[in-house]
């Protein structure tokens, strides 16, 4: 087993200058092919209470009509600027809308999302009362008709403050949350961006958020201040478990892990480096695959054991979650080979979770109110 990295560093946040009153706000929209939403997106990001915004769109090498309903809306507000260029995948399309905004403070909006009114607002003014350096705030899950499903599950209340090192301890996991509700400063995205583009294709964030705790302090907002959609095409959407996308979430998070460290050793902060064995996300994403091969039941238990271990110990997971997933990992290792999948997709969703945690919350309640 490979060494594990230090926990322990001399890390310290950017001293980040004092925001003015009111300062220009740069919303990233990275487009590709979604013409059916993306005028939603700039629209909401249009009719923000704050406006003192400029909205940088970049298309990705769009086949669609997404540049016309761009366009069309660019010629009705002077605040859009379209940026347009082959495709290249979503990191690519980050480092060009960036590069062609001005605002001291930066949003990331998926071209598929929506933002409430006050988003904006919310944001410079919290980022105005804290020494923070990236936000993100809770968003609802919608469908494609924007009705509301739930909440993004997030099972405990955001961390805020100076993370560092408990970021480092868990090989790059806090509770973050997606694209549409991060809120950046400039000084702090100027040392992430431009970011490497060929592993990042998709699921761009994972870098950005990996990266960020480890140069300055993150704050949140617990209020809904976004809609995510879900329509099938993007990364939530998919909830089913199977071995193509366990893979495809082991391959991103060990790409964030794997890049940070290269752009923390090119820092001059090679000492500071990630480990993915620290990441439990990674070793449950492994056990999952190990299941939906068909690995022996004997390999499967020893997997287990270590999974088990590290689940006890993390300090992210909830108590409710933690049981749950040791419950719904264990019921897996005597099942058929064939059943695993559906098992995990039906369990292990964030939906089950988080009706789990709502029902142990409401026993502890009633139980207080009887003593």
């Amino acid at each position: 087993m490979p060494e594990e990295a230090p926990v322990t560093t001399d890390l310290e946040p950017l001293a980040l200058p004092t925001l003015p009153d009111e300062p220009l706000v740069s919303v990233l929209v990275s487009n590709y092919n979604y013409g059916r939403f993306v005028g939603h997106a700039l629209e909401s990001a249009l009719r923000q209470t704050y406006e003192r915004i400029e909205v940088v769109v970049c298309d990705d090498g769009s086949t669609d009509e997404s540049c016309s309903v761009i366009e069309g809306i660019a010629t009705e507000d002077e605040r859009v600027a379209l940026v347009r260029k082959d495709n290249g995948g979503q990191a690519s399309a980050f480092n060009a809308a960036f590069a062609r905004s001005k605002g001291q403070v930066v949003c990331f909006l998926d071209a598929d999302d929506v933002w409430l009114p006050s988003k904006v607002e919310k944001c410079v003014r919290s980022l105005q009362a804290t020494n923070g350096g990236l936000l993100v705030h809770q968003m609802f899950v919608v469908d494609s008709d924007l009705r509301k499903l739930q909440r993004i599950p997030t099972f405990t209340r955001f961390e805020n403050g100076w993370i560092a090192d408990r970021v480092l301890a868990r090989g790059g996991r806090w509770r973050w949350m997606p694209t549409s509700a991060m809120a950046m400063r400039r000084e702090v995205l100027t040392g992430i961006l431009p970011m490497p583009e060929t592993p990042f294709r998709t699921e761009a964030d994972t870098f950005i958020l990996m990266l960020a705790p480890l140069m300055t302090e993150v704050q949140s907002i617990e209020e809904v201040l976004g809609l995510y959609r879900l329509h099938g095409a993007n990364a939530f959407s998919a909830r089913q478990f199977d071995r193509k996308a366990v893979v495809r979430t082991i391959t991103a998070l060990s790409d964030g892990i794997d890049e940070v460290n290269k752009r923390l050793s090119t820092s001059g902060m090679s000492g500071v480096q990630l480990s993915q064995d620290r990441n439990i996300k990674i070793a449950e994403q492994k056990f999952l695959r190990d299941a939906f091969d068909g690995r022996p039941r004997g390999e499967l238990a020893r997997g287990y054991g270590s999974l088990a271990r590290k689940l006890r110990e993390d300090d992210l997971y909830s108590p409710a979650q933690k049981a749950w997933a040791l419950l719904m990992f264990g019921f897996m290792i005597p099942m058929p080979r064939g059943v695993r999948a559906s098992w995990a997709s039906i369990n292990l969703g964030t939906s089950k979770v988080r009706d789990l945690a709502r029902r142990l919350r409401q026993l502890t309640l009633a139980s207080r109110k009887t003593r």
